[in-house]
């Protein structure tokens, strides 16, 4: 995973780019102010353009 993107949205449009292009999630701004890429992830509700996949 050392050359995965950092936050859990930028790995999701990775795999959505690279590998699955049928995997459908929300996203706007990216930046953590809109809140529409939030998603339970883990267990826990969150953001995935602020999550780092590592905590996940």
């Amino acid at each position: 995973m050392d050359n995965c993107p950092s936050k859990v949205l930028d790995l999701l449009n990775k795999i959505k780019n690279e590998i699955d292009p049928s995997i459908a999630y929300r996203r706007s701004c990216a930046h953590g102010v809109c809140g529409s890429c939030a998603m339970n992830m883990d267990g826990k509700n969150g953001l995935a353009c602020t999550k780092p996949h590592s905590e996940i």
